[in-house]
């Protein structure tokens, strides 16, 4: 299983302190990483990688992929990964923003250094998986999405037969329509602990 945050926001850092000793992945775009638009500051971005998470890349400027000239797809996702090792972090994932993507797009996800890509819809993905860049995940956890149903997904998907890939927002007390409760992680993070049987391994 991977726990997956999209687009760096501050709220998210309070997962550390729940988390249990599992790993979790967040995604961002460096230039929201410092000056006026900062979402998590350079100290949080190391505690996090130094806790064993994975921040990985989500291009600069947050942008549908699928059809652009091939100058702008290395900017978007290569300048990205480079401006994230100049932070001295290590992003091997990606996450096409909206999910959006094409073939050139994956093409240059792979080209620029990423071992594999996520989409936003599909999950579970199946094992064994074909194609790293292409990889399914669940719907977008949002503020309705209750305990029983991330308790559910996992259950559904025991045994090998798939991998969950949950992706979230922000956490915080339904502030966004794209957000999780607190208390939903507060109970499912140690859910999840105690069922590490079902094949929650992060990729």
């Amino acid at each position: 299983m991977s726990l997956t945050f999209d687009d760096g926001n501050a709220d998210n850092y309070s997962v550390a302190a729940i988390l249990n000793n599992m790993e979790c992945m967040h995604l961002l775009y460096p230039e929201r990483t410092g000056g006026q638009q900062r979402i998590h500051d350079l100290e949080q971005l190391q505690t996090l990688q130094n806790d064993g998470n994975e921040i990985g890349g989500h291009t600069l400027d947050h942008i549908k992929l699928a059809g652009l000239d091939p100058g702008t797809l290395r900017h978007e996702i290569c300048d990205d990964r480079k401006n994230l090792i100049a932070h001295g972090l290590t992003p091997i994932s990606f996450a096409y923003p909206f999910g959006n993507y094409d073939e050139q797009v994956s093409q240059t996800v792979k080209d620029c250094g990423y071992s594999n890509a996520r989409t936003i819809l599909g999950g579970p993905q199946r094992m064994p998986f074909s194609d790293p860049y292409a990889l399914l995940a669940f719907p977008y956890i949002v503020n309705d999405t209750g305990l029983a149903k991330m308790e559910a997904y996992v259950g559904g998907t025991a045994g090998g037969r798939g991998w969950v890939i949950f992706i979230f927002h922000h956490v915080c007390d339904s502030c966004d329509f794209f957000s999780v409760k607190p208390e939903v992680l507060n109970d499912y993070i140690p859910w999840l602990a105690n069922n590490r049987a079902t094949d929650t391994s992060k990729y």
